[in-house]
């Protein structure tokens, strides 16, 4: 299992933070579904490999109770095969119940320490009335692992959740933990902002699910449909989920064609058991009435409220467990759950979430709502069926836990087209036409830069105290890289093998050239000594100091020159919905703006709230609120619809990347002028802004009106890449010269909007 472009980066933040001179404390976000556990798995085995000469004991406390710990124990172990180093030992670390052991007076009880060892403690280890926390077993190990010198390393699951109730003894082992440990990461909801000490690293949703920063991998589900009413009855809403559900069901059949095969979940969410005799009653009562009706439409279901509390409809009744029920082609259609039990758990193929209100009392919430939304399919590819995840509920819902934003396009926006722009000879692409002078000047590449790839390959694989050493780099400080030293050849060819798979096009273009040159120019060169060099050297240097030049070279010599179309079309979706467990900001729409396109109602309750991304966008979202009303009210209207533009939306532009990859962009904001012109706007943060991403989309907008665009009729667009420093914004503007009369490239934000709506085509 390998990390993702934005996994690894948010690794490789929390692991620069740490020191082995100083106590750190690091709060960790990151949406449920984006893989913490991994994360967290690769971050103790970079730890490990760049300190061989420090002693490390790793300890993860999670809040889960039930069987869930150990699979948080499995699921490392199942990683551990792809990480940098390996050769760690985990464990669950489970205590017994004090009653339990009170027959026989036994020698306390003594966790065993080993060096770099992952220990795993649930929320029973350290609760009361356990052996290790009467005894103090885990206060004699935590003396133990300082008296020896080992470094603690203390991960925090779900550290919110602790953070606001805990017992005593949970309480007791928290602060022991926070003491002593050398550092700290913390997997929160909530990160502490007002310490300024506490480092704080952030993946927010929209950065997960950015194909061009995520090499088109989507960790989650993009596209929410509910049924949100809490008039509906319990009957009524149960049926409608089944139905829906078993309309998904067929949708999921057709993924087998390709070879894919999902068995899609529908989980149903229970609370606790009331304790008063009369409510139990009716909660058991309701209980049945859902097996009966899924049992009536034929569906396989398994009840999990507990390892002791388990049932099914299946001939196996209890004897199941999650790790079962949680694999991609599990039978089992439907799974009621509580949240307690199965806290931490995950179930990709599950994409529908039910709440009754007359079986679960609690809140739909970011963690309940993320157990739907994780991508179960292969290579966390794009499908428009596994896309969509289902939220039904006839509870009361409030905004404590979440945000969600329905939207209606509005009756005037409906039938509108909104030109996007195609590539219009997509079909005629075919990388590297022109092979073998592609190859043949690989090679001359990499033969002429002979002496620099020997100097480079030297100063990274090196002999010292009588054993070869690769120097793997892990972060830059002040200006200096700091390495690891490798000393496994096993793990080099890891490093080696993700470097492959990280930049596989252009390896498979290089490859062979590489060892044409390897053969002919490097074969009898030696390292040091008598140590030969060898093709895995060359390949490693290669790709990852030279990507640029090969690049530039494949370029060359894939002589595909994009032909650009305007395809008008409505905009879809025309009705939508998005989610949120955090909005960056929100903008108000003037309840007499009837330009905006959309009916935006937050909550089912309040209307005309416009979620944002971020602080960028809410400064933008106020400017042309502004400026448009200005307008149409001084110059008759000049401006008929505006809208913040919805992240999937069918208004975007294609481009591609200097690897010949195809991407769109989908813009932030769209105007339609009375006029017929149209201005999309890209928002972009001057102290936020990924450079090279923001590069390539300017060179793309430039380039749209460079070409020669294929259009059944000229649409006059604009588009503009607003840059926002302070309150502040600075654009930057690409359109059809001959169309415009005006300079539109010259003029600032408020200037640019009224030149537009001024022009006559």
């Amino acid at each position: 299992m390998e990390l993702t472009k934005i996994q690894k980066e948010a690794v490789d933040n929390i692991f620069s933070y740490y020191s082995n001179s100083e106590k750190v404390r690091v709060d960790f976000k990151s949406p449920t579904g984006s893989g913490k556990t991994l994360m967290a798995s690769y971050l103790i085995s970079l730890i490990i490999e760049a300190n061989p000469d420090k002693k490390f004991v790793f300890v993860i406390a999670t809040p889960s109770s039930s069987k869930l710990p150990f699979f948080f124990e499995q699921k490392i172990n199942k990683y551990k095969k792809d990480l940098p180093y390996s050769k760690f030992e985990v464990e669950y670390i489970e205590s017994p119940s004090s009653k339990a052991s009170s027959s026989t007076v036994e020698e306390t009880p003594k966790i065993k320490i080993v060096d770099n060892k992952v220990y795993i403690f649930g929320k029973a280890t350290f609760g009361s009335k356990r052996i290790f926390s009467e005894q103090h077993v885990i206060d004699d190990f935590v003396d133990e692992v300082k008296t020896q010198g080992y470094k603690l390393i203390y991960i925090r699951d779900e550290a919110h959740i602790g953070d606001l109730k805990t017992d005593n003894e949970s309480k007791q082992f928290e602060v022991l933990m926070q003491s002593n440990a050398d550092f700290i990461l913390k997997m929160t909801a909530t990160p502490n902002l007002s310490d300024s000490s506490v480092k704080i690293v952030t993946v927010k949703e929209s950065d997960l699910c950015d194909p061009l920063r995520n090499e088109n991998k989507w960790l989650l589900k993009t596209t929410a449909k509910t049924l949100l009413q809490s008039s509906m009855t319990e009957e009524a809403i149960l049926e409608d989920a089944i139905n829906e559900f078993k309309r998904i069901k067929s949708d999921y059949k057709k993924l087998e064609e390709n070879g894919v095969f999902i068995h899609p979940a529908l989980l149903i969410q229970a609370s606790n058991e009331p304790s008063k005799k009369d409510e139990k009653e009716e909660f058991l009562k309701q209980i049945k009435l859902i097996k009966d009706k899924l049992d009536f439409h034929g569906l396989a279901w398994v009840q999990y409220f507990g390892d002791s509390d388990k049932d099914s409809n299946r001939v196996y009744k209890d004897n199941f467990s999650l790790d079962d029920i949680t694999q991609t082609d599990n039978e089992i259609d439907v799974i009621l759950f509580k949240v307690g039990p199965a806290t931490g758990w995950d179930i990709p193929r599950a994409c529908m979430l039910l709440q009754l209100r007359k079986v679960c009392s609690e809140k739909l919430n970011t963690q309940t709502i993320g157990r739907i939304k994780r991508n179960p399919y292969p290579g966390l590819v794009k499908n428009s069926i596994t896309d969509v995840y289902y939220i039904y509920s006839n509870s009361p819902q409030d905004a404590s836990d979440f945000s969600y934003f329905n939207y209606k396009l509005r009756k005037q926006a409906e039938s509108v087209l909104f030109p996007s722009i195609e590539i219009h000879n997509r079909a005629e692409f075919k990388l590297s036409t022109e092979k073998d002078k592609l190859q043949k000047a690989i090679k001359d590449y990499i033969v002429n830069s002979k002496n620099d790839l020997i100097q480079e390959i030297k100063n990274i694989f090196v002999f010292e105290n009588g054993i070869d050493v690769f120097k793997n780099e892990l972060y830059e400080v002040g200006g200096s890289m700091v390495y690891s030293s490798v000393i496994s050849p096993f793990v080099f060819l890891k490093l080696l093998q993700r470097l492959i798979d990280s930049k596989n096009d252009i390896f498979k273009l290089c490859n062979q050239p590489l060892k044409d040159a390897f053969d002919s120019d490097f074969k009898k060169e030696l390292l040091y000594d008598e140590k030969p060099l060898q093709l895995e050297h060359l390949q490693f240097v290669v790709l990852h100091n030279h990507t640029k030049d090969l690049q530039d070279i494949i370029k060359k010599w894939s002589p595909f020159t994009p032909s650009y179309k305007v395809a008008m079309m409505t905009y879809i979706p025309q009705q939508f919905i998005e989610i949120y467990d955090m909005v960056a900001s929100e903008g108000n729409i003037d309840s007499s703006d009837n330009t905006y396109m959309f009916d935006v109602v937050k909550n089912n309750s309040s209307a005309n709230i416009q979620p944002l991304d971020s602080g960028s966008e809410r400064i933008v979202f106020d400017l042309l609120k502004n400026y448009i009303q200005a307008i149409n009210e001084f110059m008759d209207n000049k401006i008929e619809l505006w809208c913040k533009n919805y992240a999937s939306s069918s208004v975007n532009a294609d481009y591609i990347d200097g690897n010949h990859s195809f991407h769109k962009s989908y813009f932030d904001f769209i105007i339609k002028f009375a006029n017929g012109a149209f201005l999309y706007i890209e928002v972009k943060n001057k102290t936020d802004i990924d450079e090279d991403k923001t590069k390539l989309l300017k060179q793309s907008y430039k380039d749209y009106f460079d070409s020669k665009m294929v259009n059944v009729y000229d649409v006059p667009i604009v588009l503009s890449v607003w840059t926002v420093q302070g309150s502040m914004v600075y654009t930057d503007t690409f359109y059809d010269h001959k169309l415009f009369k005006t300079k539109l490239d010259t003029l600032t934000a408020k200037d640019l909007i009224k030149a537009i709506a001024l022009e006559t085509f």
